[in-house]
């Protein structure tokens, strides 16, 4: 695990480590926040990529029964074999208010009002199906925005702490000064690390 986090900081890990270890305990709740963020977006990410995978899937079954030139009963027939696939759920609900149609209206009602329920029908559908797809990606927006600012604050805090051990210790040497700037960096570097691929 240490020659893990020495790779994501091109550091040696030992040293990355130490600092982190040795470093004061807001700096360690700023790094634990950023961790946190960090790996819900790689949960997000991995959920999103095998559903989409799934979904690509399923939509090309679907599409191969859809462009196969069978009439559109043996198609919706064939909807239930392509479960997962947005496009057959669509469908689904279109044939869903034809066949409505024909058994209310005994197949003489207005073609232009079935054809615009059908319509209306698909595209509530589709906004429904883009909706799911998109569930909790809004997640990976607020951690590539949010962890910058996190690793900003570390930032700050630890030249701020620098500052106050010159202060301390009367001296600028870098003794002195290079807890708080390694401190400084590593969460500049961890916030940066956990917002990249969030975008």
């Amino acid at each position: 695990m240490a020659e893990l986090i020495g790779l994501l900081f091109l550091l040696p890990a030992s040293d990355v480590v130490r600092v982190v270890l040795e470093s004061d305990t807001f700096t360690k709740g700023i790094l634990l926040i950023i961790l946190g963020f960090s790996i819900m977006a790689w949960a997000v990410t991995y959920h999103k990529y095998r559903t989409y995978r799934k979904v690509e899937g399923a939509n090309s079954r679907f599409l191969r029964h859809f462009r196969s030139g069978k009439p559109i009963h043996e198609i919706y027939n064939k909807c239930a074999q392509v479960a997962g696939s947005p496009l057959a759920r669509m469908l689904v609900g279109g044939y869903g208010e034809l066949e409505a149609f024909r058994n209310d209206q005994g197949g003489k009602g207005n073609p232009d009002l079935l054809r615009q329920n059908i319509s209306t029908i698909m595209e509530m559908r589709s906004t429904d199906e883009v909706a799911q797809l998109r569930r909790h990606l809004v997640f990976l927006a607020v951690a590539s925005s949010v962890c910058p600012f996190f690793g900003l604050l570390g930032t700050v805090w630890g030249i701020m702490d620098s500052f106050l051990a010159i202060t301390a210790y009367g001296s600028s040497s870098i003794q002195v000064i290079a807890p708080g700037v390694a401190e400084a960096l590593i969460t500049t570097v961890a916030g940066l690390a956990a917002a990249i691929p969030a975008v």
